[in-house]
Parts: structure tokens; C-alpha cells; sequence
């Protein structure tokens, strides 16, 4: 009874240590790449890890369907058939002078428009799908309209490169990059035939996204809901807003 009872108490203690021994890992776990860092989903479609080496393609609303979201459907093979080349794209703009007259005067000029918007339009994805805060799928990056969104998926954080699983294993230094890119070491005027008018569009352009919210974080905007919202020329706030408006005809304050 005696020899029994000693067995069993040695049995207890060895499971014991052996719960305890959570954090080490076996070599074939740790040895094991995320397939999602190979980016194996095509077509804008979305990679779902799970398990330790398998992945799932979610390719809802990309017009394919397939393991990799390779596979076109039928719509997406008849639009693909009969969507004209970039240079075919690029002829007709720069030609037929007498058929964008006609458009221009007549009601095809705003239905055209329509149309080009719309279709352009639809490249960003609505809602957001990522941010830079979280490498996956998430609430935040639908409901949180202070952060930045971004539309290419950010690298997993257990990838074994910075860019995946191509290139260098460490990444340049930022300060290196400036120095090779940006300084200047010689003089280089202006490209002529240009005015100022054309670098003021360039900021104004930039500053209808790229505002960031410097008291809060470098990751947070104050364009909310992650689009252009003119605030740069409006005003943030309400307040600001009015203080900047002539209140008449619907105009700005000038001098």
C-alpha cells in the first residue's frame, strides 16, 4: 500500500511540472513560418491563419474564388475580356478630337463623369480593412475613425523578414535613407516651364489626408472618417470653421 501510495505521489508531482512547463516550445512549432507572410491570396482576397501551417483565402466581393482567389467568375471573365489596354485607354483620351466635342456638349459629358467617378471610387475599400496598429482583421479597424487606415495588409509579425519572406533581414536605417535620398549636396534649380502654383497644389493635395494628429499620436488623423474632408481649408472644428467664413455668398475670408 505503502509502494502505491509513494507511486502515486511521484506520478502527481511529475504532471504537475510538467503544466508548468507552458512556455517552452517544441522545435517544430517555433521553426514553423506563418504561410500568411508568403501572401498567398491573389485579387485583393484576405489571408485567415489558423492552425500552425494553414491558411484560408477569403476572397467574398473579389470576383474569384479558388485556394488563392485565382480563379475568375464568370463576370469577372467577361469584364476582363473586353477591358481595353492602357494604351488603347490612352489613344482614345489623346485622340478623336470631334468625339470629345461632342461628349463635352452634350448630356454624355456629366454621365461619363458619373461613371469615372464612381468607378474609381470603388478602387478604395469601404468600410477600412487594415491599420498599421494590428496586423490582422479587426473591429478597430472598421469602428476607429481616429486612426489611419490603410488598404495593403501589414507584414505579420512573425515573418521571418521585414518584408514577408523576401529581402534583407534588417531593414535600413532610416537616418541612411534621408542621407541617400533627400539630402542635398549640390545645388538643383527648379524644373522650368513651372510655377509655384504647382507646388502649393502638391501640398494642398497631401494635407487633405495626410493629417496627423501630433497631441495624440503619430498613428491618429484628424481627417475622420478615413476620407478627404477639406478640413486643411474649412477648418477642423466648427468654431474654426466659422471663423474662417465671410458668411456671405459662401465664401472664405480674403484680403
Amino acid at each position: 500500500m505503502k509502494v502505491f501510495s509513494f507511486c502515486l505521489k511521484w506520478t502527481f508531482i511529475l504532471l504537475l511540472s510538467l503544466s508548468l512547463c507552458v512556455g517552452e516550445e517544441s522545435p517544430t512549432s517555433s521553426n514553423t513560418v506563418n504561410p500568411c507572410c508568403y501572401y498567398p491570396c491573389q485579387n485583393r482576397g484576405i489571408c485567415v491563419r489558423y492552425g500552425l501551417d494553414r491558411y484560408e483565402c477569403d476572397c467574398t466581393r473579389t470576383g474569384y474564388y479558388g485556394e488563392n482567389c485565382t480563379i475568375p467568375e464568370f463576370w469577372s471573365r467577361v469584364y476582363h475580356l473586353l477591358k481595353p489596354s492602357p494604351n488603347v485607354v490612352h489613344y482614345i483620351l489623346t485622340h478623336f478630337e470631334w468625339l470629345w466635342g461632342i461628349i463635352n456638349r452634350t448630356f454624355l459629358r456629366d454621365w461619363l463623369m458619373h461613371k469615372v467617378l464612381t468607378a474609381r471610387a470603388n478602387l478604395i475599400p469601404s468600410p477600412p480593412t487594415y491599420n498599421s496598429k494590428y496586423d490582422y482583421l479587426n473591429w478597430e479597424a472598421y469602428s476607429n475613425i481616429t486612426y489611419y487606415t490603410r488598404i495593403l495588409p501589414p507584414v505579420p509579425q512573425d515573418c521571418p523578414t521585414p518584408m514577408g519572406t523576401k529581402g534583407k533581414m534588417m531593414l535600413p536605417d532610416p537616418k541612411l535613407l534621408v542621407e541617400k535620398f533627400m539630402l542635398r549636396r549640390n545645388f538643383r534649380p527648379d524644373p522650368q516651364g513651372t510655377n509655384l502654383m504647382f507646388a502649393f497644389f502638391a501640398q494642398h493635395f497631401t494635407h487633405q489626408f495626410f493629417k496627423t494628429h501630433n497631441r495624440v499620436g503619430l498613428g491618429f488623423t484628424k481627417g475622420l472618417g478615413h476620407g478627404v474632408d477639406a478640413g486643411h481649408i474649412y477648418g477642423d472644428t466648427l468654431e474654426r470653421q466659422l471663423d474662417l467664413r465671410l458668411h456671405k455668398d459662401g465664401k472664405l475670408k480674403y484680403q
